[in-house]
């Protein structure tokens, strides 16, 4: 059965705990039949957008679409802003990091790391683990110069600051944090 099939035959208080675990199991099964048959599915807990395009236009209004629960776990940190003059000085001094001639450099750094993993791999690829951890290190070593450290140490660095700035909410203490 389809998974809309199974989400509208199921009871209201079913159907997030059930796109929950779709999403954890089958995203890509799942947002592809989103896009050709519901793009827009409002589930009791939130709204799940599948198509590109209006993914794009939610993020065009901050107004509408803010930033504001991570307040509570950064402060007054830029990525808890909205278009203010902080947000944009930031991302401004952010932008002035990466020389945007430097963009075809970064873009075949990011091929070649790649090409290793895939060749490295015997067939196999950990996106999460490898691509999406390993690729971002390389780029902050060689392009950024932090050369010093070892990868999976830095990697354990990132993620535990990521965890501590995206993770640490307070809501998630709570019995229902789910």
């Amino acid at each position: 059965m389809a998974f809309l099939d199974q989400y509208d035959a199921a009871a209201e208080n079913e159907r997030w705990p059930l796109t929950r675990r779709w999403l954890d199991e089958s995203p890509l099964a799942l947002f592809a039949e989103l896009r050709e048959r519901r793009p827009v599915l409002e589930t009791p807990e939130c709204i799940l957008f599948a198509r590109y395009r209006d993914v794009i236009e939610i993020l065009r209004q901050p107004k509408t679409f803010t930033v504001e629960l991570y307040v509570p776990a950064v402060g007054e940190h830029m990525l808890a802003q909205d278009d203010t003059p902080l947000h944009t000085r930031e991302k401004g001094v952010m932008r002035s990091l990466l020389n945007r001639d430097d963009l075809p450099r970064i873009r075949e750094l990011v091929a070649a790391r790649a090409r290793q993993l895939l060749d490295g791999g015997g067939g196999h690829l950990d996106l999460g683990q490898n691509y999406s951890r390993l690729v971002p290190i390389a780029i902050v070593q060689e392009y950024f110069g932090l050369d010093g450290g070892d990868p999976r140490t830095m990697i354990g660095w990132s993620y535990s600051k990521q965890m501590d700035t995206f993770r640490n909410q307070p809501f998630l203490e709570l019995p229902d944090r789910e």
